[in-house]
């Protein structure tokens, strides 16, 4: 028997398009049928992948179509993709490995006008030109695409300026890049085209390979531009950066950014700059999220203290994480007693990974008989203590705290190393926090449904395990039922 070309395959595939499905997903069935007598030329894999995914429930076979989706794209399969995405709701879709230029091509063919994705993944993918101006014109046929992650995509060769002068991605809000760890290529190309096309409100770089001062200096200069940013985080996961680097960002974060979240894990600074940005972080008063977590300090010629206390002035911080910077005992009292000065409206403390000895714990004792707003503290120290490590005094101090607080719900701590009785009470008054957490979210619920609803009621049911949703339809049946019973008896029931 001869094979059957591509263009009779084509020709095949393409008069099954538009046949109405006589049930939900009928259409798989119908397509999978019309493709087996086309299937001369198919690798075995992709037979097996159509299969599964026509046999799927919905659930499953969402989970196999991001993998059929690659394989048409592999194998130039425009006719059949064409048939998948114009009946399959796609609003995420994650490609891998290589894509060559047919790849791209044919997803562009595929993809039916106003294609609804609102997600997209690329990951471990080297692009070259022509791969990218067709990246491009998919992306534009994506109009509602919302989130963009990128993750070790890199690029060879010269970068299109149509990126930046051409039609924008006007839907984009979220770009999330972990960059890879090969030096020749340009792991930073491709978010500075996109970050060239749109104004995104959330931008996410995770640092695992080396980049050159250059390039910081391009993506910093890139992110003045960025108009609608309020969320940034700057992640070194390897320690492969200089001061220099983080630098290139200071003017950008000393500017008048109104950044709500900010995130700088990971870098070497000297502290010294450390200090300049700090002061800079407390003129952003939109700040409500902060983590600078797991630096490395430097001692630059004049080496001076770290003032974090000088954080204790942001009032709009909610989310605060200091965590592995190894502060001595005397900063990290001081920060504790500003932030009772300040009055600060914390919710969210970490101080893991730092010095904290008995004179620390006894600040934070003090720290939470002030603040009613905390709900999670952080208190692991950077190295795990004895049992004689904080004085009975402190914790003592600590456990009235807890028992006095009316919100703390999660505290991390090295538990073994608490004696079992202060361990008793303190685990005591978390439990009962949460609990009443979850009383009030349910009493909530309950009354936004019926308004007036007891919350004593909402208590009670709580403490049944009843959700909110049983409680409601439980309780219109048992009314219906008394309403019923009422009305037999007339008016003297």
């Amino acid at each position: 028997m001869n094979p059957v070309t591509r263009t009779q395959r084509a020709q095949f595939i393409s008069s099954t398009v538009g046949i109405p499905a006589t049930k939900p997903g009928g259409w798989k069935v119908t397509l999978k049928s019309k493709l087996q007598t086309t299937l001369h030329g198919r690798p075995p894999a992709f037979e097996r992948l159509m299969d599964q995914y026509v046999r799927s429930e919905p659930a499953e076979g969402k989970r196999c179509l991001n993998r059929l989706i690659g394989m048409c794209m592999k194998l130039s399969e425009p006719e059949v993709l064409k048939e998948i995405l114009a009946n399959e709701t796609v609003e995420s879709m994650q490609l891998e490995g290589r894509v060559d230029a047919k790849g791209w091509e044919t997803l562009i063919a595929a993809m039916p006008a106003g294609f609804p994705v609102q997600a997209l993944t690329l990951s471990i993918m080297r692009l070259d030109a022509s791969g990218l101006d067709l990246l491009r014109k998919a992306l534009l046929g994506m109009p509602n695409l919302k989130k963009l992650f990128l993750y070790k995509v890199s690029v060879e060769g010269a970068f299109s300026s149509e990126w930046s002068n051409g039609a924008a991605f006007e839907a984009l809000e979220t770009v999330h890049v972990a960059t890879g760890s090969i030096p020749e290529l340009d792991a930073c190309a491709l978010l500075l085209g996109v970050l060239g096309a749109s104004k995104v409100r959330s931008l996410s770089i995770r640092i695992s390979g080396l980049i050159t001062c250059c390039q910081h200096a391009s993506l910093a200069k890139s992110l003045a531009h960025q108009t609608r940013l309020n969320s940034l985080k700057l992640v070194v996961e390897q320690p492969c950066n200089t001061p220099k680097q983080l630098g290139c960002y200071m003017p950008f974060l000393c500017g008048q950014a109104s950044l709500t979240a900010l995130n700088l894990d990971g870098w070497e600074l000297e502290t010294s700059d450390f200090n300049r940005l700090l002061a800079a972080l407390r003129n952003k008063p939109a700040l409500t999220s902060l983590s600078l977590r797991n630096f490395t300090f430097l001692n630059g010629t004049e080496p001076e203290p770290v003032q974090i206390s000088s954080l204790a002035g942001m009032r709009s911080l909610l989310d605060l994480d200091l965590g592995g910077n190894s502060f001595e005992d005397d900063a990290m009292i001081e920060l504790l007693l500003a932030l009772k000065e300040e009055q600060t409206c914390l919710m969210f403390l970490g101080l893991n990974g730092n010095s904290i000895g008995s004179a620390t714990i006894a600040a934070t004792a003090a720290l939470l008989n002030a603040n009613t707003t905390f709900l999670e503290l952080s208190l692991q120290p950077a190295t795990q203590p004895d049992r004689a490590g904080w004085s009975l005094d402190a914790l003592e101090a600590l456990v009235k705290a807890f028992e006095a607080h009316p919100s703390l719900r999660r505290f991390g701590v090295f538990w073994s190393e608490i004696p079992e009785a202060y361990r008793r009470r303190l685990e005591s008054s978390l439990v009962r926090n949460w609990h009443s957490f979850m009383v009030n979210g349910m009493w909530g619920a309950l009354n936004s449904a019926r308004p007036g609803f007891p919350k004593d009621v909402a208590r009670h049911i709580y403490k049944q395990g009843v959700t909110e949703q049983d409680a409601l339809s439980m309780s219109s049946v048992n009314k219906a039922a008394w309403n019923e019973r009422r009305g037999g008896r007339g008016d003297a029931g």
